[in-house]
């Protein structure tokens, strides 16, 4: 999906329209995802979020190329790069703790 949405993204004229459509698909399937009733509707949500997420790291690197000058890129795509690992980690860790509390669906909800 990386591949085929950075293309796209080197042609889009509005990267930013681009980029909220991909955080759109992934919020729906997040919210496919906790209310999933089978394995299969989970796996098809969870490939929608994939989709979504692998699309969205190519057109947000290519944002911070569009907003910031090439002397300070490599900073800012570093502080990205810092900000996704953190939001990852915080992420996992966060439904690892409130996912045996509150049930399996939880970590899912948007």
């Amino acid at each position: 999906a990386g591949e085929a949405v950075g293309a796209a993204a080197d042609g889009a004229a509005r990267r930013i329209d681009l980029l909220a459509l991909l955080l759109l698909l992934g919020g729906l399937g997040c919210l496919g995802s906790s209310l999933a009733g089978s394995f299969w509707q989970l796996f098809a949500a969870r490939a929608l979020t994939g989709v979504s997420l692998g699309g969205g790291l190519p057109v947000t690197y290519s944002l911070v190329g569009d907003i910031f000058e090439p002397s300070e890129r490599a900073s800012q795509s570093g502080r990205l790069g810092l900000a996704m690992s953190l939001g990852g980690m915080t992420g996992q860790l966060l439904a690892g703790l409130l996912g045996p509390r509150l049930g399996w669906r939880a970590p899912f909800v948007p």
